[in-house]
């Protein structure tokens, strides 16, 4: 990303002079017309150059880099448009020696507004996504900090049977739905201790309350996993 990112604001910067050199070398009148349409097509670079060391700049991890661009394909569909309407008013103003300044104003400030508009509600859409990402992590963390409970506890354990019986209670619980709900609070709740008991009773090597903490822990994770498909 850091090396696109690099990449993307050479060809930005070179675009920037050759548009420069475009605009001032061509013997134009520099009107209103003329500096209307250099103007919106100069602001619409810098904007790109501002949404690339923004979306990429500030995000830390690749999955919140990837969701920065959409924000560039909307940033470089409006520099497209725009260099094209200020270059096409640019050609006109070689053939025709005075274009009404509204006719260019007008196109412009739409562009900007589509794009300004395009901007918010992506801008809008990834905020959203990132909430419900949060909430998603939250809500699969006691599943995947139940598993590992489970895994440590089976490394503890020295007898094959018991072994075996952990070694359910932790497929069970690596295929058991990920996401929690407030209605099976309680049981999970139940269902930490019992996994708490049962670490206590593998330390202690007793293999009948070992069995059954399985035994009631596994109950737990059934009635759990029912109410979640309820």
């Amino acid at each position: 990303m850091t090396k696109n990112k690099k990449n993307v604001g050479i060809l930005l910067l070179l675009t920037l002079a050759l548009y420069n050199l475009v605009f001032f070398v061509l013997p134009i009148t520099k009107n209103i017309t003329f500096f209307i349409s250099y103007g919106f097509g100069l602001f619409a670079i810098i904007v790109q150059l501002l949404i690339i060391y923004t979306a990429w700049g500030k995000s830390k991890t690749t999955k919140s880099k990837f969701m920065g661009v959409p924000l560039l394909i909307v940033g470089f569909r409006y520099l497209f448009a725009q260099l094209i309407s200020s270059l096409i008013f640019l050609i006109c103003s070689l053939f025709f020696e005075s274009i009404p300044f509204f006719i260019p104003l007008i196109i412009d400030a739409i562009l900007l507004a589509i794009f300004i508009y395009s901007f918010v509600m992506v801008e809008i859409s990834k905020d959203q996504v990132e909430a419900v990402d949060e909430i998603v992590d939250k809500k699969v963390f006691y599943i995947k900090s139940l598993k590992t409970d489970v895994d440590i506890i089976l490394q503890m354990e020295e007898k094959e049977n018991i072994k075996e019986l952990l070694l359910c209670l932790a497929e069970k619980i690596k295929y058991s739905d990920p996401m929690s709900n407030t209605s099976v609070e309680i049981i999970e709740a139940k269902l930490i201790v019992k996994i708490d008991e049962l670490k206590i009773a593998v330390k202690e090597k007793d293999e009948v309350a070992t069995t059954k903490f399985i035994q009631e822990a596994t109950l737990l994770l059934n009635e759990r996993n029912l109410k979640i498909k309820i």
